[in-house]
């Protein structure tokens, strides 16, 4: 930006104030700028009020009025881990476990079956097998050169090496360490809430009442039945509506 450019804004801005009734044609005439000059910066220019030279320095040098910085968060999160919770983890966790474990062993299996004929396309091979895996799933790998000889049937002391062919030999291990920690990463759940103050709601406080809602909605769970008929009764003044409202809850309490 040049001194020009903070020029032009600073004039732009004063003749906005003294000519409040010209079009932006006009304000571009006086300033030497275009039509859409004029647009982009009186609109940046409208904010700033008459003698605030502070936010007219900041508006012309082109300094954003954006927030710099997030608005503080207003709630609390509380990462949760129960022992049933761990339990149905651990649980869950070695199902994923023997499946994925004996998918990726017939993978393997298929590709020791193979040859190649070079190095180059085994291990390329052997990475296109092993994408996606998980990984507490260990694979250990090495790689055979068989021998390709000139002719057929029976080696002979004369036959001539020609060239090679590669096998991948593999085994698949689990890794118990990796599978615990990720059992327990995914026995944790979140419970939010906007009082920030453990004094008043603790934590423990705080998954109680959570787990409690399942218990209302239980309660009203009635309503929703077709046996109770709940859509077949119409009442229409005020005091009856909250009679039936009073007569459910007591009956979902």
């Amino acid at each position: 930006m040049t001194t020009s450019d903070s020029a032009d804004r600073i004039n732009l801005f004063h003749r906005m104030h003294l000519h409040p009734d010209w079009t932006q044609e006009q304000l571009g005439q006086a300033v030497g700028r275009s039509k859409s000059w004029v647009y982009k910066w009186q609109k940046r220019l409208e904010s700033v009020s008459a003698g605030d030279d502070g936010a007219l320095h900041e508006i012309v040098q082109g300094q954003s009025h954006a927030r710099k910085h997030p608005p503080e968060r207003l709630d609390r999160w509380v990462v949760v881990r129960t022992q049933a919770s761990l339990r149905r983890a651990q649980q869950s966790m070695q199902q994923q476990v023997s499946k994925a474990q004996a998918t990726l062993e017939q993978k393997c299996w298929h590709l020791s079956n193979r040859r190649f004929a070079c190095e180059a396309d085994a291990r390329a091979a052997l990475e296109r097998d092993l994408k996606g895996k998980p990984v507490w799933l260990e694979v250990q790998h090495d790689l055979v050169a068989h021998a390709q000889y000139a002719g057929k049937g029976r080696l002979r002391k004369d036959s001539s090496l020609t060239s090679h062919q590669w096998q991948v030999a593999t085994a698949v291990t689990v890794n118990q360490e990796q599978v615990e920690q990720e059992a327990l990463r995914k026995a944790c759940w979140i419970v939010g809430t906007n009082v920030l103050d453990a004094v008043v709601l603790s934590d423990q406080q705080l998954v109680t009442a959570y787990k409690e809602q399942g218990g209302v909605e239980r309660g009203f769970r009635f309503v929703k039945d077709p046996l109770f008929l709940a859509s077949s009764v119409f009442v229409k003044k005020p005091e009856r509506v909250m009679a039936a409202l009073v007569s459910s809850w007591c009956f979902a309490c």
